[in-house]
């Protein structure tokens, strides 16, 4: 945190509107919300898109509830600080509030409180006839002072954001307010008074980031969260963190009080009316995946996809793969979660053809979802075994026994034996040749030959 007790007069015409360019918070929180349900909202809060709640309070004096709206992942405030009032009599100016913007660190929180502060009641001929105090602005304002004519008007009350309704040490955002006028006019917010005739005892000096303004004489130092009083006939000081000093007897103003500024965030003075402004930025559904594709198997489908590009504000927790048979129109989807890709989906029928979606998950709700080409799975073919070559069958003759062969006689017919024929039975091939060869050898036609086979 930042606390805001020094800066310069520059005038800002930047309302809450026009100052919402505040810091996103890191470290915020996310409540799970279901999915497309409208968050709750709390009185003065408003949707302003699907994602952004906008709560805004300008009642002074009023401690506004505010539940941090379901789904939140962000918030930036915007807080504007009451001014002092003026001196209609003696011409001098109230100091200015501050607008603070800032982002806020939500955690381990669920309800905010916002309390508007109040421009300081200005010195007029009406009020300053009366002798007695002149209000200071709503929530810390520091008391002016009157007599008969004369005196300082009131300082204006803080802004804050806080956690608990009335506890003052749980503020975690304060727009400081500007102190009182008293002829001179009164310190902006942080700032101090401008002396008296050179006597720096009158005017009221601004709060700090530890502690209360200073007082002039008899006037009241200011206090936490509170804008001193003033001494007789002066001005009081602002509320902030710290409240400014009052000032004492006419011609000096108060003097400013101190802000907080959530870290990251910004001060500047303003002509705005105070208020309190905070805006939420709620998660949504992440984005739908792409390039889905299913691979086939038996009886299952591998699902692939790329993940969502926007995670909607809030991680992605998984994603869901949905089966749709589209040959059997009747059989129900099967669903099939995982946390990424792929995710495979079993029980499937075989031979029918399934559509395949994907959605991506997160605390918010579902994606659209993406669906890539649609599959058929397939059981896997039965090998055949290979055939054994055919044996070549083969003819064998059937073997045929010999006949037994003898030693043919031949008779003698006087002439000497010049040799010895061996046929085989006449029916083999070439048998007769052989016999007739044999008889040509002996010398003797075939009246003189015999042939015995046995």
């Amino acid at each position: 945190m930042t606390v805001r007790n020094a800066g310069t007069l520059r005038r800002s015409s930047l309302g809450a509107a026009g100052a919402l360019s505040a810091l996103l918070v890191g470290g915020g929180i996310l409540l799970a919300a279901p999915a497309g349900a409208a968050p709750t909202l709390s009185p003065g809060c408003v949707l302003t898109s699907a994602t952004v709640v906008t709560c805004t309070y300008a009642v002074p004096g009023v401690t506004s509830t505010v539940t941090i709206p379901t789904g939140t992942i962000s918030a930036q405030v915007t807080a504007i600080g009451g001014a002092g009032g003026d001196d209609q009599i003696g011409g001098g100016a109230g100091g200015q509030g501050d607008l603070v913007t800032g982002a806020l660190d939500l955690s381990g929180l669920s309800t905010l409180y916002a309390v508007v502060g109040g421009d300081g009641t200005s010195l007029t001929w009406t009020n300053a006839l009366s002798f007695g105090p002149i209000p200071g602005g709503a929530n810390g304002g520091g008391d002016g002072h009157s007599d008969f004519g004369s005196g300082g008007a009131g300082g204006g009350g803080a802004s804050d954001v806080r956690t608990a309704p009335t506890d003052l040490s749980t503020r975690i955002v304060v727009a400081g307010a500007g102190g009182g006028a008293s002829q001179q006019a009164g310190a902006g917010a942080g700032l101090d008074a401008a002396p008296y005739g050179g006597d720096p005892g009158r005017n009221g000096t601004a709060g700090t980031a530890t502690g209360p303004g200073n007082n002039g004489y008899s006037s009241a130092p200011g206090a936490l969260g509170q804008g001193g009083s003033a001494g007789f006939n002066g001005a009081g000081g602002g509320a902030g963190l710290w409240g400014g000093g009052g000032s004492n007897q006419t011609g000096a103003g108060g003097g400013g009080g101190s802000s907080l500024v959530p870290t990251g965030g910004s001060a500047s003075l303003t002509t705005s009316l105070p208020s309190v402004t905070i805006v939420f930025t709620l998660a949504t559904e992440p984005g739908a995946p792409t390039g889905v594709a299913a691979t086939p198997g038996n009886g299952q489908a591998t699902v692939s996809f790329t993940a969502p590009a926007s995670d909607g504000g809030s991680p992605i927790t998984g994603y869901t793969v949905t089966a749709t048979d589209t040959t059997d129109t009747t059989a129900a989807p099967i669903l099939v979660s995982g946390t990424a890709s792929p995710i495979t989906v079993t029980g499937l029928t075989n031979g029918h053809t399934y559509s395949f979606s994907v959605v991506a998950v997160n605390a918010v709700g579902s994606s659209l979802s993406a669906t890539g080409p649609a599959v058929s799975p397939t059981a896997p073919a039965v090998p055949v075994s290979p055939t054994a070559p055919a044996v070549p069958v083969v003819a064998i003759a059937p073997v045929v026994a010999a006949s037994p062969v003898t030693t043919p006689v031949l008779a003698n017919t006087g002439a000497p034996i010049t040799g010895l024929l061996i046929a085989g039975l006449a029916a083999v091939a070439g048998g007769a040749a052989a016999l007739a060869g044999a008889r040509r050898r002996n010398g003797r036609g075939p009246a003189h030959e015999t042939l015995t086979t046995g």
